[in-house]
């Protein structure tokens, strides 16, 4: 999907939409521990894909192969925590 600009990795588990952690953190230019350390402040929960979903992001191409985890975020939340950013304003 194309989200500010950029196609963004778009994942659905269990009828639920997640963005993958390490892309926010690209486009907004920030380590992975101190964007998850903001969206924990601000009460935005992250989830550590299960060990299955790693191996079938890497299987789609979602993920680079060797990836060992992969940190999703709630899709509505990591829209609104970016474009509350004011790197993308």
């Amino acid at each position: 999907e194309n989200l500010w600009g950029r196609s963004q990795v778009v994942i659905s588990i269990a009828s639920k939409k997640y963005l993958v952690g390490v892309a926010i953190a690209k486009l907004l230019k920030r380590e992975t521990f101190n964007l998850y350390r903001s969206m924990k402040v601000k009460g935005i929960e992250v989830a550590r894909a299960s060990s299955e979903q790693v191996e079938f992001l890497m299987r789609t191409g979602a993920v680079k192969r060797g990836t060992r985890s992969v940190t999703l975020v709630s899709y509505e939340n990591a829209k609104s925590f970016v474009n509350s950013t004011s790197i993308m304003n």
